[in-house]
């Protein structure tokens, strides 16, 4: 539970912008979680979605279909129905309804021009950089986090 608190933290304080508090920040994702619906339909196969395919391509790192894959393995479950549930979300249509609603979700929240310049980020040097340390920074600032906490309460 701490960790996850501590890790929820450390998103929040990544997402505030200058001119929003945290208590701001954390709120219009509240609220955004609290109204989101899922789109699983068919997305438009038009520029835009191309765009964002290549996106998530070109961003490469730890995503949304590897993270499934991952709580997948931590669930306790038989192998048979893990085998299962996987080739869902890696060939069947679980796959196929998990991107249309990353599509949708990418589709709601950026702009075409806004695809293509974050798509020639990932693409550079410091962008392959960002997607392949991203996670590995994460998890090392949970764990400073983590520790910093522990020595507050220890001068208790």
């Amino acid at each position: 539970m701490k960790t996850r608190v501590l890790f929820f933290a450390l998103m929040i304080s990544g997402l505030c912008t200058a001119q929003q508090t945290a208590k701001e920040t954390y709120q219009r994702i509240a609220n955004a979680a609290k109204n989101y619906v899922v789109d699983t339909t068919a997305v438009p196969e038009d520029k835009f979605t191309r765009e964002i395919r290549n996106l998530r391509k070109a961003k490469g790192g730890f995503n949304i279909n590897e993270a499934i894959l991952f709580k997948i393995g931590e669930e306790n479950m038989p192998a048979s129905e893990k085998e299962k549930l996987e080739q869902f979300f890696t060939l069947g249509e679980g796959k196929k309804h998990l991107d249309n609603a990353v599509i949708w979700i990418y589709r709601k929240h950026f702009t075409l021009d806004e695809v293509k310049k974050l798509t020639r980020f990932y693409k550079s040097t410091a962008g392959k950089k960002m997607a392949a340390n991203s996670p590995v920074i994460m998890l090392q600032s949970l764990k400073a986090a983590e520790s910093i906490a522990e020595k507050y309460k220890q001068q208790r």
